[in-house]
């Protein structure tokens, strides 16, 4: 009897969950031929388009003829919250190409991670836009179609499950602040549906989100790799809300932190992000007023679109400017050799080339000689510009990064940078791993092309998949400008702080491949122990210290960071067994090879290993 009731109880969740995979709209269907043997389907992984991150899509490919078939894809992702702007096209857009081919007689299923410009809104709005339009073409006329989405900046974006959206969706929409109806573009969302049946395997995916809400049935419905994948964008900010309807599921059962052994309700902290698991009888009885106040609460995390866009600029937290970006000093050009080259042209292009290269009976040299004086004066500019700036740049970075030896080996990297560009020949590049980059808005000033001023400006990136990572080009970096960016991505690692002794005092070894400046360590005990150098293979004893004097070095070295991660790192120095490293040693996140980084600022914290 047992068996038939467990038999009965799959087969129709089976049956449920494959009227959800069909109940998935598809954003492009492309028969090729009259029998429907050449198909090309794409399908949008999540119900909305998020405001920064990646958009996850997955291609499905069918192909009944002889001959091998190739498909071409281009993304253009656009921000679009100025509308003083809309009509001149003076928005920010982001390009993308993706290329793929399916055998003869076969199909082939691809997931597809495309960039999505960060939307960065104007100073009066206080909500965030985008669109993203997607051509496809392979044999005949391409096929077009396109989304869109407007994000209020005090919101989380989040994901809810299927049957969870099903039933709460409009209740969740009615919390969002009446005061940005007015300048939305009419498809403003609280939540964004996902089928877990269908998820990704890449971090990514969910880069753009704040929140996933679901059931510990949706939970475990997932594969094992779409979980991995949302537990490393959880170590990276993101919160989990797990609402269970079996009373027997818990952390460990659920294979998201067995150390939390039986614990079933509560919350975990994991990184930069947590997880919350809660009792629910019935689908129907989430109340999303309560999971509202929730996620937005005076001490949850602000959105990330809300970060990105008020972290770097003097509109917010009432600073004077972002210390990171002010410590490169004044991007200036002296005004005097530019009117000195401004005369010389005027007399030789006027009275000297009228009374000496092209006098009188000569006036016809005057088509050769003026194009030349001209050619002259802009190579004088280009050389005054060049002897005053100098080629590529300079900037400094700094990173909050989580290292997890305990059984991942990963390690989870938050970066901020700052750069003052002179002349930039060539803007391509490769990030050295795959990451999350976003422009960041700073204060305004005649060299800053990204402001919320300009809502973004007319910057026009592109960014593809490198054999490493993110292969870049367009406007990420542009000649005579002052550049923010933000960061973030999971590097593998064997790197860590092993205890090797716990006599008398601490003995700590390091086996990261760079020498570490300070290190602060919390025992078991709450106990605070100290050194001033480890180099890379070393181990030291350390000396005791008083939190203190931990918390001035902490505050020294994180004195260039932005709020979110100073904050971030106020919630992590507290625990215990864990330690915080300080060093200008680590390596970065690389972006553009010209950029010369005077100074990389790294706070590195994770669990001791015993």
């Amino acid at each position: 009897m047992y068996r038939v009731k467990y038999s009965l109880t799959l087969i129709l969740s089976l049956i449920f969950f494959s009227s959800l995979a069909h109940a998935q709209s598809y954003l492009l269907d492309q028969s090729y031929d009259k029998q429907n043997t050449v198909t090309a389907k794409l399908l949008p992984l999540v119900g909305q388009l998020p405001t920064s991150g990646y958009m996850p899509f997955r291609l499905i490919l069918k192909n009944g003829s002889k001959s091998e078939k190739n498909w071409e894809l281009s993304f253009t992702s656009t921000s679009v919250n100025d509308y003083s702007y809309y009509s001149r096209n003076k928005r920010p857009t982001l390009s993308s190409n993706f290329d793929y081919t399916c055998p003869a007689e076969s199909s082939k299923t691809y997931d597809i991670l495309v960039p999505v410009t960060t939307s960065i809104a104007s100073n009066s709005y206080d909500v965030a836009s985008s669109s993203m339009s997607v051509q496809m073409k392979s044999s005949g006329e391409p096929a077009f179609s396109s989304l869109e989405v407007s994000q209020h900046l005090d919101i989380p974006s989040t994901l809810l499950s299927t049957e969870l959206y099903v039933q709460h969706s409009s209740k969740f929409n009615s919390h969002i602040p009446y005061s940005s109806r007015g300048y939305s573009s009419g498809n403003e969302d609280y939540t964004t549906e996902f089928n877990p049946t269908s998820m990704s395997n890449d971090w990514r995916a969910y880069s753009g989100f704040d929140v996933l809400i679901c059931t510990d049935i949706d939970w475990l419905t997932m594969t094992v790799e779409a979980r991995s994948a949302i537990l490393e964008w959880n170590r990276l900010g993101g919160d989990i809300y797990i609402y269970k309807l079996n009373p027997a599921s818990n952390f460990n059962s659920l294979d998201i932190d067995e150390t939390a052994g039986n614990k079933s309700n509560g919350v975990i902290s994991r990184s930069f992000g947590n997880v919350t698991i809660s009792s629910l009888s019935d689908i129907k009885s989430l109340d999303p007023s309560k999971v509202h106040k929730l996620i937005t609460k005076p001490k949850a995390e602000k959105s990330k679109i809300s970060s990105i866009n008020n972290n770097y600029n003097q509109s917010s937290y009432k600073s004077s400017s972002w210390s990171l970006l002010s410590a490169l000093g004044k991007l200036s050009f002296s005004p005097i050799y530019l009117i000195l080259i401004l005369v010389i042209f005027g007399i030789l292009v006027g009275p000297v080339n009228l009374f000496v290269f092209a006098k009188s009976g000569q006036r016809h040299r005057l088509f050769i000689t003026t194009p030349l004086i001209a050619i002259g004066a802009s190579i004088a500019l280009i050389g005054l510009i060049i002897i005053q700036d100098g080629f590529g740049g300079h900037g400094q970075r700094v990173q909050l990064i989580e290292v997890r030896a305990d059984g991942e080996n990963k390690a989870y990297v938050w970066q901020e940078q700052a750069s003052r560009t002179g002349v930039i020949l060539g803007g391509s590049f490769e990030t050295s791993s795959p990451a999350l980059m976003s422009p960041v808005p700073v204060n305004e000033s005649r060299f800053s092309r990204v402001t919320r001023k300009n809502s973004g400006g007319a910057c026009n990136y592109t960014a593809d998949s490198g054999e490493n990572g993110i292969a870049a080009s367009g406007d990420w970096f542009q000649s005579r400008s002052v550049h923010g960016h933000y960061l973030e991505s999971v590097i593998s690692t064997r790197g860590r702080i092993n205890l090797q002794s716990n006599q008398d005092a601490p003995v700590l070894n390091s086996s990261f491949d760079y020498n570490i400046d300070s290190l602060i360590y919390i025992d078991g005990s709450g106990n605070t122990w100290e050194t001033s150098e480890i180099s890379a293979g070393d181990s030291i004893k350390l000396t005791p210290t008083s939190p203190a004097d931990a918390v001035k070095l902490i505050h020294e070295h994180q004195k260039d960071m932005s709020p979110k991660l100073k904050k971030k790192i106020e919630d992590l120095r507290k625990r215990r067994n864990h330690f915080i490293a300080l060093t200008f040693d680590a390596p970065a996140i690389d972006t553009l090879d010209s950029i010369k980084w005077t100074k990389t600022a790294s706070i590195i914290t994770g669990p001791v290993v015993k």
